[in-house]
């Protein structure tokens, strides 16, 4: 998102898609194939819908923010505040795995 908010092309903007499109094609299996792993089998058909339901109001609410924040602020700041959003979620999820890695490691005994 960020050469987007840098580079006012059509270029940057087509190879940032292609990459979006990219990232959720991966996304899609895994996140389906975990959230099933990780619950019980009769809360499976649950997890799925409210999986289902979360992303598609994520996905409405997010169009409707996101034309308010055009209007208002222009597509630059869309896609700083974008990239800003994109690295406290890498923060988040290194910061969990960091703790998730060290809570495993088994304690060293003398």
């Amino acid at each position: 998102m960020l050469p987007l908010a840098l580079i006012p092309h059509w270029f940057p903007a087509t190879i940032g898609f292609i990459g979006v499109l990219f990232m959720s094609a991966m996304n899609g299996p895994l996140r389906n194939v975990f959230s099933q792993e990780i619950v019980r089998p009769e809360w499976r058909t649950t997890t799925s819908a409210l999986l289902t339901i979360g992303l598609a109001v994520g996905w409405a609410s997010t169009a409707a923010l996101g034309g308010y924040l055009i209007a208002r602020a222009g597509f630059s700041t869309l896609f700083f505040i974008t990239a800003g959003l994109a690295l406290a979620a890498v923060l988040l999820l290194w910061a969990y795995t960091h703790v998730q890695l060290k809570s495993s490691k088994p304690s060293a005994t003398r």
